[in-house]
């Protein structure tokens, strides 16, 4: 008999096989994505679970913070301002972001196991009064219309099924000509359908993921959306990525997978996929800033 474990896994990866069954049930999925590898992220990566740009020998967590006052700072964030923060998962960058800018952040994240981690973070830290964490969905944003003075997305929005939807709802809670920030994982361009099945197809079937968009359509959903689109790039601009996937090698050479919990061996296979795509060339990362209509 399965364990538990074993089972949740399984459960898990039949849910994600087909992308059509994976994109119309993505509540699900991301929920149980999240619920199998959250406890070994935090063990290994601590709050913040994004890729960073690094500027020369910082740490994973001083890059992890440079990145991080790279959005505030191009945002133009700060004391007085109420910013959103869409897809805060344990609520990493919202502790900088709010400690940088002095604004205050309101965290949203679909799985509720990860908000609570979050308020319970910023108690620990101080920081309670400058966020708050809450469960929703980025498609149906929870807040009244021109809520907020700014918003940003780290590595959340390869989640949306329905990402121009998730633009249209942020442009709803933003007051006119607020900047709306993006850091997320993208499609390259160049990829052709071979490169999607055997690269981004496993990148997406391994972390929950909807879909990958390429830059073009990240513009084309911006600009549909009604945003002014004023900075639209790969991450690579701000800085080299190359330590993520250094790092990632060499945390799935660590052990062997036969030898691995059923849990773990997902994220380390997950991380296989992530290291393929980069080195080939079809994953990266993007930034976007883009001004609010009105």
């Amino acid at each position: 008999m399965k364990s538990s474990a074993s089972k949740r896994v399984a459960d898990f990866e039949r849910h994600v096989a087909d992308p059509t069954a994976r994109q119309r049930n993505h509540e699900q999925v991301v929920n149980e994505y999240y619920e199998l590898v959250n406890e070994t992220c935090q063990s290994f990566w601590g709050p913040t679970h994004h890729f960073s740009v690094y500027a020369g020998q910082e740490t994973p967590a001083e890059a992890a913070e440079h990145t991080e006052r790279i959005l505030v700072d191009r945002g133009g964030f700060g004391p007085g301002m109420r910013l959103l923060d869409i897809g805060c998962g344990v609520g990493g960058p919202a502790f900088t972001v709010a400690r940088h800018s002095g604004a205050h952040v309101t965290g949203l994240d679909m799985v509720p196991s990860r908000v609570e981690t979050a308020r319970s973070g910023a108690a620990e830290r101080g920081l309670a009064p400058m966020t708050s964490f809450e469960v929703g969905d980025a498609m149906k944003l929870p807040y009244p219309r021109g809520h907020f003075d700014g918003a940003y997305t780290i590595e959340a929005l390869c989640h949306v099924p329905d990402k121009r939807q998730a633009h249209r709802e942020a442009a709803r809670v933003l007051r006119p000509g607020a900047p709306w920030l993006g850091y997320d994982w993208i499609l390259r361009d160049s990829a052709s359908a071979a490169d999607i099945e055997r690269y981004a197809e496993p990148i997406c079937r391994l972390h929950g993921l909807s879909h990958l968009s390429t830059l073009g359509q990240i513009r084309e959903d911006l600009e549909t959306s009604g945003y002014t689109v004023e900075e639209l790039y790969e991450a690579t601009e701000l800085g080299s990525l190359e330590e993520n996937w250094i790092q990632l090698d060499r945390f799935t050479r660590a052990v062997p997978h036969e030898q691995l919990p059923a849990r773990l061996n997902l994220l380390v296979r997950g991380a296989e996929a992530l290291v393929a795509g980069a080195r080939a060339q079809v994953f990266g990362i993007m930034f976007w800033l883009a001004k609010a209509p009105g």
